[in-house]
């Protein structure tokens, strides 16, 4: 239900935000979407998701190199380690 309301607007481009196990970066991939996944470490069932970049990076350090149609960020503020400022 999650991935059929996120793909209503057809993205092409897709960045997955803690992605973890990968299951909406695969739901994405088998759809031909391009998909990139970030997360401090690698799962191994993320590394058998076909046609998926995956950068390893924890969220505060990651600088996007290119725009994207649609920021899944499913778990991403669960392991964030934020500061007061």
């Amino acid at each position: 239900m999650i991935i059929s309301a996120l793909k209503r607007d057809k993205p092409t481009t897709v960045l997955d935000v803690g992605t973890r196990k990968g299951w909406i970066a695969d739901a994405f991939a088998k759809d031909g979407e391009a998909v990139t996944d970030i997360d401090p470490e690698l799962m191994r069932e993320t590394a058998e998701v076909k046609g998926v970049d995956f950068i390893e990076a924890m969220l505060e350090k990651f600088e996007p190199t290119q725009p994207y149609d649609l920021v899944v960020a499913n778990l991403a503020v669960s392991y964030t380690h934020l500061r007061a400022h």
